[in-house]
């Protein structure tokens, strides 16, 4: 019925006198199904309050823990997703991804709290999302858009990641210990069975493994045509995307149970031996850092110096004896640590702002390490990191925002303020 249906819709489109591109008609089947799987009340839940525009709140709405303007910060909006508890949230490709009791899942554009469409998930995610970003259409080949993999248990959703519908989703053979993550060709999980796994996105069959020595647990990332993982068995793994054939490994002193890090042609690996590796994509060592604790997942975020152009490097990380580091990407030398600090939430324009243990927010001076405040956040349910750089600021990709949740459906976006 559906063919048919776009089958007269091009013929009528041809005998108006136009024709119908396949790329065209390739777009229509798209959005047309776009909407099987989304419920249409399901957009009546959605309330968006634009600040600054006089209109009422509803009830319930929070009670702001700090006056935005005494910590440097401006209100740029505010969202509510009506009826709805939110159960977890995530920032990936400059949006906002919300679960909610009942499994369905949102994406709210971070510019401006804009709820783009919802999904039903039909259970709980069971690990982190990932967004994979298509560099461009190959020349002469069909075009392509953007997907998100969703985890539920033992399914695996592949979302349209701008229209919200449903790709494909897949039955697991083998139960997942690990995130999913993707590449052009294939979406790739770790097992309990030290297996990294890859699964065809156009005809959904596993078309390879490699086992490790070691279960993988944590995810992994991409530059395509290369994957990098990490396992139990204290390597990281460089990877044919396509083929799975392994193009080296790097030994590391202990387990690596925290995703590795790619950023710009370097890899940054914590691992249970105490120390923050930085290597080259072929392989070569760079630095490692003595993190004195089992280290979290890495983030690397270069900002721009106060008043110049020149770039502060630097990769961040949490760890267990309750320190987050900032580490110089260059030479690997401590710039700066945080007692209690656990998740970066945004490199600024002269702080950095970190979420610590008794959920307050420190800001700490990008170039010195200085404690400039630190104010309590406790009535705040979820925060997010904002992973943007300085390139994606200028680009205008993203902006110097700071983004919070509730559990009863509200979300905030704050913005630092330009120095007068």
């Amino acid at each position: 019925m559906k063919f048919c249906c776009l089958l007269c819709a091009a013929l009528m489109a041809v005998s108006a006198g136009c024709i119908v591109s396949e790329k065209e008609f390739a777009e229509a089947e798209r959005r047309q199904g776009a909407h099987a799987i989304l419920p249409e009340d399901l957009y009546s839940c959605t309330e968006y309050v634009p600040t600054g525009e006089g209109k009422a709140v509803r009830s319930g709405r929070p009670v702001l823990p700090v006056e935005w303007e005494s910590i440097g910060f401006e209100q740029l909006w505010e969202t509510r997703l009506r009826d709805r508890e939110i159960v977890s949230m995530y920032f990936m490709n400059g949006n906002i991804f919300t679960q909610t009791r009942g499994h369905y899942f949102y994406k709210i554009r971070a510019k401006d709290g804009f709820v783009k469409w919802v999904y039903d998930l039909g259970n709980e995610i069971s690990a982190e999302p990932f967004v994979y970003v298509y560099e461009r259409e190959l020349p002469g080949g069909p075009p392509v858009y953007d997907e998100i993999y969703v985890l539920c248990h033992d399914t695996l959703h592949c979302i349209d990641e701008e229209e919200g519908f449903r790709v494909w989703a897949y039955e697991l053979r083998q139960p997942a210990a690990s995130p999913p993550f993707a590449s052009r060709s294939h979406v790739y999980y770790g097992g309990w069975d030290d297996r990294m796994r890859a699964i065809d996105k156009k005809d959904l069959t596993q078309d390879w493994e490699y086992v490790t020595g070691g279960d993988i647990v944590a995810g992994g990332c991409q530059e395509d045509p290369s994957i990098y993982f990490a396992s139990t068995d204290g390597k990281a793994y460089c990877a044919d995307a396509s083929r799975g054939t392994i193009t080296w490994s790097f030994p590391c002193r202990g387990p690596v149970t925290s995703t590795p890090y790619l950023y710009n042609k370097r890899l940054y690996v914590g691992s249970q031996d105490f120390y923050l590796y930085a290597i080259k994509t072929d392989s070569t060592p760079v630095w490692k850092f003595p993190c004195e604790s089992r280290v979290g997942s890495p983030i690397a975020i270069d900002s721009a110096k106060s008043g110049t152009t020149d770039l502060t490097m630097t990769v961040y990380c949490p760890t267990d004896n309750d320190y987050f580091l900032a580490i110089d990407r260059k030479d690997g030398k401590l710039r700066w640590k945080l007692k209690e600090g656990v998740k970066l939430l945004l490199v600024g324009r002269q702080n950095s702002y970190v979420l610590t243990r008794n959920k307050e927010i420190a800001a700490v001076d990008n170039e010195t390490g200085e404690l400039r405040w630190k104010k309590s956040f406790a009535n705040v349910d979820f925060f997010m990191t904002n992973p943007a750089d300085a390139r994606d600021i200028r680009l205008g990709k993203s902006d110097y925002c700071i983004y919070l949740g509730f559990k009863n459906g509200w979300i905030f976006a704050i913005r630092e303020k330009e120095p007068f």
